[in-house]
């Protein structure tokens, strides 16, 4: 069974990798990844072979896609819920989706789709001791990963959550980092012809 790990033998192999778990040749993998866009070939090289040449190359994709998709074109945020209309009116501001933005939201769905996402309770783990006793972890519930939180996107993307929420939050889970997700298949695709030859 060919799957993303297979895109393991792209790299160099410690030399005990033979002993443990065999590869499948290199030659095969790229034969599989001839069968994708380029922008998936680059996207797995990326990911699962730690080419980091394919960066740039992939962020573009992303920051192309992420100009395609139609974003709200502008909303005017009040700076927070309640207080008086005076105030309300000294902290109105105007937020729209720009290029700039477009370029940290492309980054931030790039470094989201790569990073190995490890829960930082238990260092990928799952389990923990505490006074010589093993314990499930209770951040990532013994699976891990821990995935990234809106907090965090809001901080990096610098928007307030409701201009997450308003402006960002559908488009970006559903079209760009949407699109790591189809690349994600499509490499699953090609590497399933390894199986059928």
């Amino acid at each position: 069974m060919a799957g993303l790990e297979s895109l393991k033998s792209l790299t160099i192999p410690p030399p005990y990798a033979s002993i443990l778990s065999p590869r499948i040749p290199w030659e095969d993998v790229c034969m599989a990844l001839s069968y994708c866009s380029r922008e998936a070939s680059d996207y797995g090289r990326l990911k699962y072979a730690l080419d980091h040449n394919c960066y740039s190359g992939v962020w573009n994709s992303l920051f192309k896609a992420a100009m395609k998709v139609k974003w709200p074109s502008s909303i005017r945020s009040t700076g927070g819920i309640g207080g008086t209309r005076k105030s309300k009116e000294k902290t109105s501001r105007k937020t729209q989706v720009d290029k700039p933005l477009l370029s940290r939201i492309s980054l931030l769905a790039l470094k989201e789709s790569v990073s190995p996402s490890c829960c930082p309770s238990c260092s990928g783990r799952g389990k923990m001791f505490l006074e010589d006793k093993l314990f499930e972890c209770s951040l990532c519930q013994g699976i891990g990963r821990k995935a990234i939180s809106d907090r965090v996107r809001m901080k990096f993307l610098a928007v307030s959550p409701w201009e997450f929420k308003k402006l960002i939050d559908y488009n970006y889970h559903n079209f760009v980092l949407g699109k790591t997700y189809e690349w994600e298949r499509e490499l699953i695709n090609a590497l399933r012809r390894l199986d059928e030859q």
